[in-house]
C-alpha cells in the first residue's frame, strides 16, 4: 500500500500528538503521586513519583528525537548548528 504525503503528515501529526499526550500525564501523575508520598509519609509513593518524572523526561527526549525525523521526513530542511 503506497503512503501518500497526506498520509505520512497524518501519521507524523498523531505521533506528536501522543508524546505530548504522554509528557502530560506523566507529569500529572508525578505532582499526584508527589502530593500522596509526602501526605501519607510512603517513600514508596514519593519513589513511585519520580519515577513517572523519569519517564516524562524519556518521553521528551523522544518527542523531541520524532520532531527530527518527522522534519527530516518532510523534506524541510534542517538547520546548521
Amino acid at each position: 500500500m503506497p503512503e501518500t504525503e497526506i498520509d505520512i503528515e497524518k501519521r507524523n501529526k498523531y505521533g506528536m500528538l501522543c508524546g505530548i499526550v504522554g509528557i502530560f500525564l506523566n507529569l500529572i501523575l508525578f505532582a499526584g503521586k508527589l502530593f500522596a508520598g509526602m501526605f501519607s509519609g510512603a517513600i514508596s509513593i514519593t519513589a513511585d513519583a519520580f519515577n513517572n518524572l523519569s519517564d516524562a523526561g524519556s518521553s521528551i527526549i523522544t518527542q523531541q528525537s520524532y520532531s527530527s525525523w518527522a522534519l527530516s521526513c518532510s523534506g524541510i530542511p534542517l538547520a546548521k548548528s
